[in-house]
């Protein structure tokens, strides 16, 4: 059965014929360029720039010095992989990446996949928190709440989204945890509070 929104890396074509892939990259830039290229796949074209998170994601056994030794060399020899605001893409994303058309499905591990990685992106982005601190334990406590929010919304990340930024503006501190908490209270009322009521600390 086909399926909607798979993106389809031309490996073959963009890549084993690309001399700059055989030549000038050793085995560790080979296979960290894959891997981002497949990250930028299920990114949407932005991968955060960020060392422990490409090591978290692909499983690399580089050390973080080598890993961003290897983001450099990737970046100066291949010139439509490019930094900005803090990610990585490719500005011939759509020449690397095919997506299938209208089909009869998603498949849902898949969907998941992109969905946490939205969400768990802009909780990120919200808590300022620095990428490079953050364990593989963080990225599994995060995921576990996700999911809990994205069974409130049948799977809606962009109304998980809402909720994110409706609760940063709260006056108290805040977790995904306590979005779930208090979810009822957000669908009745998505507005941030007017106002300079005191923070307070949920209990």
């Amino acid at each position: 059965m086909p399926y909607a929104n798979i993106h389809w890396v031309k490996i073959k074509l963009e890549i084993l014929n690309d001399k700059r892939f055989i030549f000038d990259c050793n085995d560790s830039q080979k296979w960290l360029y894959i891997g981002l290229l497949l990250l930028a796949g299920s990114t949407e074209n932005k991968i955060p720039n960020e060392e422990n998170y490409i090591r978290n994601r692909l499983n690399l056994s580089e050390t973080i010095q080598e890993t961003r030794a290897n983001l450099l060399f990737l970046l100066k020899v291949f010139p439509k992989m490019i930094t900005k605001n803090g990610f990585i893409s490719f500005i011939n994303f759509n020449q690397l990446h095919n997506r299938i058309g209208i089909s009869e499905g998603t498949p849902m591990v898949y969907a998941d996949k992109i969905r946490i990685e939205q969400i768990r992106t802009e909780y990120i982005s919200l808590k300022g928190f620095v990428i490079k601190n953050l364990l593989p334990t963080d990225y599994a406590r995060m995921g576990k709440a996700i999911k809990s929010l994205l069974e409130r919304t049948n799977g809606d990340a962009e109304l998980v989204i809402k909720g994110l930024q409706w609760i940063s503006k709260q006056n108290y501190s805040w977790t995904l945890e306590t979005l779930d908490k208090k979810w009822i209270e957000f669908t009745a009322n998505p507005q941030p509070p007017k106002g300079g009521a005191e923070a307070r600390e949920l209990k």
